[in-house]
């Protein structure tokens, strides 16, 4: 028997505190795939495994806790922290060395793992947690965790688990599984990820990819495929395909044949997925997508400087192109979602604020995700700075594309951080959200509009990356990073009241500013159309139908007014309440009738406004 706990861990904000909500946004594609690998593994080998996912962004994880609630005595207990990134390797470790001393065995793995060691060998970082007995797994997960499983069950791991070759994924490996109770933890849990493919066939010189998941293309089954999405259907409607690029993939046509057949079936799922630039060149790519059921694609442009493009070994992208590659998507009704990267050698403050005008103007992209250029270990960029000796942060906390991981040399730190938030800001405007919503169709626009509403909301709410952020923060009060002081509680209550005082501002803004962007691009489309409808039929039914209006407008006035009576309840209710009457009937009878009647007014009113609208226009 063995008890197994994988965990996705977070990361630390500024002040240390653990970044974690109380909904998430998108779930762990390496959870699932953890958790489908591991149940089959086990299974095979005749192994009793109690298998548990936790994903630290939606669940904060306290080792000691934890272990109580799922440890059985006598049973080895393996922990797993998996998919660790490089911004997440210090929450990682310092989770890992509380599990180790409470006695669990520990293995981590991950971009960051497999990035550096893929490049560099052994780094520091990582032979203090192989000295503390904590276990390096590199590479990827098919074929290999019957031998952790094995080890586990002995008692001991073996130090570092090498990566020899990457694994074919033709063979028929355990598909992801979802874990339903995890799912709901997120807003959307109809929304699943999935990988068709792995590894890239371009170079670019920022990419961990192509270092860890190999420089040419390797595929699922499109038949796994499809079998996976039938057994997965209703719960799962829609997914984002996390390929690095999709349209690379060999079977390419195969999966949207597939898809399309399940949509003529009545299993009607839709998909997001990531792309080069040059993808919608490729004959029948975008038309077969959109039929498919494709209804987002994420492409990443990086920059509009043909200059930092070849400095990045990114040559595919052509910049007097992206016109006509917009145009392309948004002709099969496919949002499309830009990727870019501030902080290229030839970026400066000026050319970066011409450039996102450009992008806003000319370029019109439905959606926009900016990142600061950052180093990671396992990309020829941190390769390169390493072997010049250049200065990069040693917090790997900092290593998020929202830090500055290395200085720039056109900018100070300051400076670069600064245009990095004034781009979030300027894309994310009113002004180019209007532009924006009034280019769509009436098929995208909700879409559009949830997706601007949450990256707004990221964005200038949360002031964190919309993809790694998630609904409502939370902090807890024990769980700070250990080169922090732990705040005592008068301290962190005060912290809290703060926090959640400016982030409700900020939330009363938002919600503002987006019913102004609605009533100027969705209210006022339809009103023209009621507009031209109208003009177009008898003016005698015309005058029929606004007396008709009229008419409700008065009964509706006239149900207002003698509603008009919630501020006399609530004032005895004030009054009895200051009296202190707190056990007296009335107290709580007025309390449930003004409610009730504040309830009435407010349907009432919000009627009499969409009449009187509707009158005028």
């Amino acid at each position: 028997m063995l008890t197994v706990l994988l965990i996705k861990p977070s990361r630390y904000d500024d002040d240390g505190y653990v970044v974690h909500h109380q909904l998430g946004v998108l779930p762990s594609n390496t959870l699932n795939c953890l958790n489908g690998l591991l149940r089959k593994a086990t299974e095979d080998m005749g192994v009793e495994a109690a298998i548990y996912l936790f994903d630290e962004t939606v669940g904060l994880v306290e080792p000691e806790k934890l272990l109580k609630k799922t440890a059985r005595p006598g049973i080895p207990t393996l922990v797993c922290l998996a998919g660790v990134q490089t911004n997440q390797f210090p929450r990682a470790a310092d989770l890992a060395v509380r599990f180790r001393k409470a006695g669990a065995m520990v293995s981590i793995g991950g971009f960051h793992v497999s990035g550096s060691m893929a490049l560099l060998g052994m780094t520091p970082e990582l032979q203090a947690l192989v000295d503390q007995g904590i276990s390096l797994f590199n590479g990827e997960a098919e074929g290999r965790l019957e031998e952790v499983v094995s080890d586990a069950l002995k008692g001991e791991l073996k130090p570092v688990y090498e990566s020899c070759s990457l694994p074919s994924l033709e063979k028929g490996w355990a598909m992801p599984l979802v874990d339903k109770s995890l799912a709901q933890r997120f807003v959307l849990p109809d929304t699943g990820t999935l990988d068709t493919s792995r590894g890239c066939i371009f170079k670019c010189s920022f990419c961990t990819i192509i270092n860890v998941q190999g420089n040419s293309m390797r595929f699922r089954s499109p038949e796994l495929l499809e079998k996976h999405i039938r057994a997965h259907y209703p719960e799962v409607r829609h997914y984002f395909f996390t390929d690095d690029n999709l349209a690379r993939n060999p079977h390419w046509k195969d999966i949207f044949v597939s898809m399309k057949k399940l949509r003529g079936e009545g299993i009607m799922v839709s998909f997001m997925m990531q792309v080069d630039v040059p993808s919608y060149r490729i004959p029948e790519f975008a038309d077969m997508a959109a039929e498919a059921g494709c209804s987002q694609v994420f492409i990443g442009l990086e920059s509009l400087n043909a200059t930092n493009l070849a400095a990045a070994s990114k040559r595919q992208n052509k910049v007097d192109r992206y016109d006509e590659m917009m145009e392309a998507w948004h002709r099969h009704g496919i949002a499309v979602h830009t990727s870019y990267i501030i902080g290229f050698p030839d970026d400066s403050i000026e050319s970066v604020r011409q450039d996102i005008q450009t992008l806003i103007n000319v370029v019109r992209p439905d959606q926009a995700s900016f990142f600061m250029l950052t180093p990671l270990p396992g990309s020829v960029d941190h390769l390169e700075k390493k072997r010049k000796g250049e200065w990069m942060s040693d917090d790997f906390n900092e290593y998020d594309s929202f830090h500055a991981a290395a200085h720039h040399e056109k900018m100070t730190d300051r400076e670069w951080f600064d245009i990095y938030r004034e781009a979030w800001k300027t894309f994310y405007s009113p002004e180019n959200l209007i532009n924006i919503l009034n280019r769509a169709t009436p098929v995208a626009y909700w879409g559009i509009f949830k997706n601007a509403v949450w990256y707004a909301y990221a964005a200038l709410c949360e002031e964190a990356h919309p993809m790694i952020t998630g609904l409502w923060r939370l902090k807890g009060r024990a769980e700070r990073r250990p080169t922090f002081p732990m705040e005592g509680r008068l301290a962190y209550a005060w912290r809290r009241v703060k926090d959640s005082t400016v982030l409700s501002a900020r939330l009363v803004k938002l919600v503002l500013m987006f019913e102004r962007i609605w009533r100027a691009t969705w209210l006022s489309r339809r009103a023209r159309g009621l507009g031209d409808s109208l003009s177009a039929v008898k003016s005698q039914q015309a005058q029929r139908g606004r007396q008709l209006l009229a008419r409700r407008v008065a009964w509706f006035t006239r149900c207002s007014l003698s509603l008009g009576q919630s501020r006399a309840v609530w004032g005895r209710f004030w009054k009895e309440l200051r009296q202190g009457k707190v056990w007296h009937p009335r107290l709580y009878l007025d309390g449930i009738h003004g409610s009730i009647v504040t309830g009435l007014e407010l349907v009432t009113l919000g009627w009499l406004f969409l009449m009187n609208f509707a009158l005028e226009t």
